[in-house]
């Protein structure tokens, strides 16, 4: 049995987004470049070593096989939940990652931002207010495509933001009355889809394009409107565990993995601080 041409019926059967089942293809795509066929039988230990070496031959990042190996782990996964495989060929490899600098905005860069974004062309000035909506509120940008007016409820005097999230099926609870000011509520204009958004890789051409306009020197993707909301957050005192569950995160050591560097930077304040008395 082909192990390849289950793994692609698999792939199109998912119930996943279509940026999801694109990088499923990719995988897929340099499985059958490494190996024409596969079989079920094929897979050990040795086939996963070898297609690891032969990605490293590709020159490509170590976060980028890792991201290929952790799909294709998945689709192993499936195969022993339905018997079609008994041992585990990834075992004894470990998929290695390396930390890796993401940019985020400062508190002056994003007032910057708010105050000039009314001077951009329509689709640039579309993307970006829905950039700041993540900055407000750390959603997604697969959650930004589908979050609604109806999703911001009243809860005595403060308006939350309650919505399920698409990646991990997480329910979050974002304060949206007092997070950055409150500023998110005045984004809320109808009980209808709050922004109409091109595909993720137009939304972060076009974001780079505003950004270039309002001289913020850094690149950035939609994704890192998600990382300033929790790196502002930490750096005004909100605890680790609060901003796990603003974001989401199943655990709170992906919340602190994520934001190593930014809590390095809080303990560097809070002992300038100390130090000052």
């Amino acid at each position: 049995l082909s192990f390849l041409e289950w793994m692609r019926q698999q792939i199109e059967d998912a119930n996943v987004t279509n940026g999801t089942k694109s990088n499923h293809r990719n995988c897929l795509h340099h499985l059958v470049a490494f190996r024409e066929d596969i079989t079920f039988a094929d897979l050990d230990y040795r086939l996963v070593c070898a297609f690891d070496r032969y990605l490293r031959a590709l020159k490509l990042s170590v976060n980028t096989i890792a991201k290929l190996m952790k799909v294709w782990h998945r689709y192993i996964n499936i195969a022993i939940s339905e018997d079609l495989l008994i041992a585990d060929p990834f075992r004894k490899y470990t998929i290695h990652r390396e930390r890796t600098h993401k940019n985020t905005l400062s508190e002056r860069e994003l007032k910057r931002v708010e105050k000039n974004v009314d001077t951009l062309p329509d689709n640039e000035r579309n993307v970006v207010r829905a950039f700041l909506f993540s900055c407000y509120t750390g959603l997604r940008y697969s959650d930004l495509c589908r979050v609604k007016g109806s999703d911001v409820r009243s809860q005595g005097k403060q308006k939350w933001l309650i919505l399920k999230t698409q990646k991990t099926g997480a329910e979050v609870h974002v304060p949206l009355s007092v997070s950055f000011g409150g500023k998110g509520v005045s984004m809320v204009e109808n009980q209808g889809t709050l922004f109409h958004l091109p595909n993720n890789a137009r939304c972060n051409v076009l974001l780079k394009r505003a950004m270039k306009r309002l001289h913020v020197r850094k690149k950035l993707s939609m994704h890192c409107g998600r990382l300033t909301c929790a790196t502002i957050c930490l750096l005004r005192g909100v605890p680790l565990s609060t901003i796990q569950h603003v974001l989401g995160h199943k655990s709170i050591n992906t919340t602190a993995s994520v934001y190593a560097q930014v809590l390095d930077n809080t303990i560097s304040r809070t002992m300038r601080r100390a130090w000052r008395a």
